[in-house]
């Protein structure tokens, strides 16, 4: 299988700045539960020999705290001269994971205080109903009301025109842009749903093998395909996020979710029924029943099929768009739009020019789900 896809930017950009004194990290990419003696050894020693800039480099993405928060690189410790102790997170020493406290909701409320108040004067400019919802929202689910304005963000910085659509009875999608070209809605992955489904902590970095999100995000998109089957007469985007740092580092980059389009890979070995032993090499395959757009139809001339066309593309909120103090360059390259391949209303993703657009290529009939940029 082919996957015509190179590593997204932004976690490449991001992944620069980690040290090699991440053995939480580095066991989750060999696998491994726990570091021979020695390596962990000589992790532990690395940041103390070049003074306190090799030890800011142990604040990895997942451990961005906000300015009000904890310094990571100083592990508790103060800055010289500054007199103020600083509280950073705990090491292990013998594993080496670097453990943060959860936050909690009144922590999200801080943290991404600079971007409400932008979004409470745009509600403002409409019905006041509007604006009272939200702040319900806001007080009940923190994390959907916080993602529905960095949605809005994420439009606005993708040069979009948006104004709120939903009805005050009736509901409908979040947004309308572009004078009614297109709809969005929004919908968020919480922070525990994350980590039932990658098995990683929010913020803290420890060891241990992980999942990915894929199958959360085809939920996602198959629930509000049925929320609004036969209710939008043109295109419909549905925008999936989480605020959990880590599940959107490393399971929101675009050869992470390219898998909603083509299937989750599963590791097939062919074997022989009769003496048990493999029968040829191990091959990685797509299995399509767990994408949101391609169904395996066994009785139709084609074994594959699509369906849920209310939705005519996704997009996913890599790490960048879910920082508040994240720049404009930085958001649109942590967004992917994933083009479902016969929706019934189709996107034009020239609407969208700054964000990248991954679809199947055009053998996806045949079985052949290949990735191609759109």
């Amino acid at each position: 299988m082919e996957l015509l896809l190179a590593e997204d930017s932004t976690v490449r950009d991001r992944a620069r700045g980690l040290p090699v004194a991440t053995p939480g990290l580095l066991c989750r990419s060999l696998g491994l539960r726990r570091l021979p003696n020695q390596v962990r050894q000589a992790l532990i020693a690395a940041p103390r020999q070049g003074g306190d800039a090799q030890r800011h480099d142990l604040s990895g993405p997942g451990l961005n705290l906000g300015p009000e928060r904890a310094q990571p690189e100083s592990y508790g410790s103060a800055p010289p001269g500054s007199g103020v102790p600083r509280v950073g997170p705990s090491v292990d020493p013998d594993h080496m994971d670097i453990v943060v406290p959860d936050r909690t909701g009144a922590d999200l409320l801080a943290e991404y205080d600079p971007i409400l108040p932008e979004h409470r004067a745009w509600l403002s400019q409409h019905e006041a109903w509007r604006r009272a919802r939200w702040e319900a929202l806001l007080s009940q689910q923190p994390e959907a009301a916080i993602l529905e304005a960095l949605v809005r963000r994420v439009l606005e910085l993708a040069a979009v025109s948006v104004a709120p659509h939903e009805d005050q009875h009736l509901g409908g999608p979040d947004f309308t842009c572009n004078d009614g070209a297109f709809f969005v809605e929004a919908t968020c992955i919480t922070i525990q749903t994350a980590r039932r489904e990658t098995h990683l902590e929010d913020r803290s970095l420890q060891g241990g093998a992980i999942g990915m999100l894929t199958g959360q995000i085809a939920t996602e998109v198959g629930e509000k395909s049925v929320q609004f089957a036969g209710r939008v007469a043109r295109p419909l985007l549905v925008v999936v996020g989480t605020l959990h740092v880590n599940a959107s580092w490393m399971c929101m980059t675009a050869d992470r979710v390219a898998d909603v389009l083509q299937g989750t890979g599963v590791i097939c070995i062919p074997i022989n029924m009769k003496t048990g032993a493999a029968s040829g090499p191990a091959q990685v395959l797509q299995d399509p029943s767990a994408t949101p757009f391609v169904v395996t139809d066994t009785g139709a001339a084609s074994p594959l099929d699509t369906w849920r066309r209310t939705v005519s593309a996704v997009l996913t909120l890599g790490l960048a768009a879910i920082r508040p103090e994240s720049g404009g360059a930085d958001v649109m390259r942590s967004v992917t739009g994933l083009l479902h391949p016969e929706p019934h209303h189709p996107f034009d993703r020239q609407l969208l020019p700054s964000i990248r657009f991954l679809r199947l290529d055009d053998g996806w009939l045949q079985g052949r789900a290949v990735i191609v940029e759109a």
